[in-house]
């Protein structure tokens, strides 16, 4: 079978975008099988290459039971294989490839359904897209996460977290132990929000990959991001995606970065986020924590592949 697909990238967040809307993969699979496939078509190497696989699926029955209409289904699988909640720069991508495709016609404002429910996109003008990404919370049950002080017990807001430095990869049997300021928010996925002087210095990768591996908080691991605040209305992010690795940019890390700094009161609900890939501005409604991204989505090429993978 020829899979016929599209390459787009929010900021350099890539995805591969296929319409599985003739059932042609069987995306509710078993999930490890299926993360294979994914995985592969991934591969920078030896297969498509991108942050993620996004599929186009019609609503399933157990998707209109709860009486919301919806004009497509949309699924989205990180580059390790395993199916994510939301992807703000993937929705922003999914949403300009259903308008182009005519997969959705006469709209400029669609209702995609996702796996937190169903969000309003909009083509604001060619290339830019304005995407509603649900509510964000601080409830630490909600992360979800568990408590590590007694001080972290329903929310966790710049509180102080002790982690192991990650030095097994020399083999050395001690380990040192390092303080870092966390905030902990969801935002339709879990993330850990830091705070640095400086985050082109900050160390990424180490701590973003140390705090994904701590379990005993974060069952479902976790996305981290690294702000500097220039000033209320404008923060720098680097990003360690779980599943993925540090990206060019992260739409919802964008969104938990704004939230968290209007709980540490660092900037303002309508605040610019400088990202390796660009910019984005991000919106949060104080009354309930709704949130609005607002930034460019480009198609980079189509084709087609051989499967199965070999």
């Amino acid at each position: 079978m020829i899979l016929h697909f599209d390459k787009f990238h929010g900021l350099g967040n890539d995805f591969i975008i296929i319409d599985n809307r003739q059932n042609l993969l069987n995306t509710c699979g078993n999930p490890d099988e299926f993360s294979k496939i994914i995985a592969k078509l991934c591969d920078r190497h030896l297969g498509i290459g991108a942050d993620g696989v996004m599929f186009v699926e019609n609503e399933s029955e157990k998707d209109k039971q709860d009486g919301i209409q919806a004009d497509i289904r949309y699924k989205i699988f990180n580059a390790d294989g395993y199916e994510s909640q939301i992807c703000g720069n993937g929705l922003r991508c999914f949403t300009r490839y259903i308008l182009e495709k005519k997969i959705i016609q006469n709209k400029k404002i669609v209702q995609i359904r996702t796996n937190i429910g169903v969000l309003e996109c909009e083509e604001l003008s060619l290339g830019l897209y304005r995407t509603n990404i649900g509510k964000a919370t601080a409830e630490i049950s909600k992360i979800p996460a568990n408590p590590f002080n007694s001080d972290a017990e329903s929310v966790v807001i710049n509180q102080p977290l002790k982690i192991n430095q990650n030095l097994h990869q020399q083999n050395l049997s001690h380990l040192s132990e390092e303080t870092h300021y966390v905030t902990f928010v969801n935002v339709g996925n879990p993330h850990c929000v830091i705070y640095v002087d400086d985050v082109e210095t900050a160390e990424v990768e180490r701590i973003g990959k140390t705090l994904q591996s701590r379990k005993d908080i974060f069952p479902q691991s976790v996305n981290v991001e690294f702000i500097q605040i220039l000033d209320e209305n404008t923060l720098k992010m680097r990003v360690y995606e779980r599943g993925c690795g540090e990206t060019m940019a992260c739409g919802t890390g964008a969104c938990a970065s704004v939230f968290a700094g209007i709980l540490n009161k660092k900037n303002s609900p309508s605040s610019k986020v400088l990202l390796r890939g660009g910019e984005l501005q991000i919106n949060v409604n104080q009354e309930d924590y709704s949130l609005q991204v607002i930034g460019p989505a480009a198609k980079v090429f189509e084709g087609s592949i051989q499967f199965p993978l070999n």
